[in-house]
Parts: C-alpha cells; structure tokens; sequence
C-alpha cells in the first residue's frame, strides 16, 4: 500500500473563507447552523450557508466556493507540482 501525504488543504465552509479561519471556528464550537426559509414534512431545514456578500446561486455559487479553496491548496507550490498532483474535492450530498 502506499503511503498519503497531504502537502495542502483549503477550505470554504459557513464559519471561515480559508482553512485556517474554518478549523479555529471549528476548534471554537462555532458551527453556522440555523433555520432556512425551507420547510420539509412541515419542520423548518437547518443549514449553514456560506457568507457571500452577493446573491450568487447554482453553479456561480458552487465555483464561489471551490475556486478559494483550490487556490489556497496551491499557494506556494512550485509551478510544476499541480500536474503530478491528485485532487480531493469533498462536497455536501
């Protein structure tokens, strides 16, 4: 079997824009999570959406969010290290 190193890691989730931000708010208990307009089977949903400032939805949304943390992976590789790279992307259902 070989051996997984993970070199970097970026994050966007509802209580950080960065990785650093995430896990500190994480470490804190802070979660982001509270009712939506969205009701199912009559009970309200909760989530925790991310805190964009503009109205962005669907695939704008989705690369809002991806683009952040893929840059932060990269920042401070050298050049040629991306196309030998794998990738993990870890998105919601």
């Amino acid at each position: 079997m070989n051996a997984v190193a993970i070199l970097k890691a970026g994050m966007v989730t509802p209580v950080g824009l960065t990785a650093a931000a995430s896990c500190a708010a994480m470490r804190a208990t802070i979660a982001g999570f509270d009712e939506t307009k969205f009701m199912f089977d009559g009970d309200w949903l909760f989530g925790a959406p991310i805190p964009f400032a503009t109205g962005w939805s669907g695939r704008e949304r989705l690369l809002a969010m991806v683009v952040p943390a893929i840059q932060e992976c990269l920042l401070d590789l050298p050049p040629a290290a991306p196309a030998t790279m794998p990738l993990l992307l870890c998105l919601a259902e």
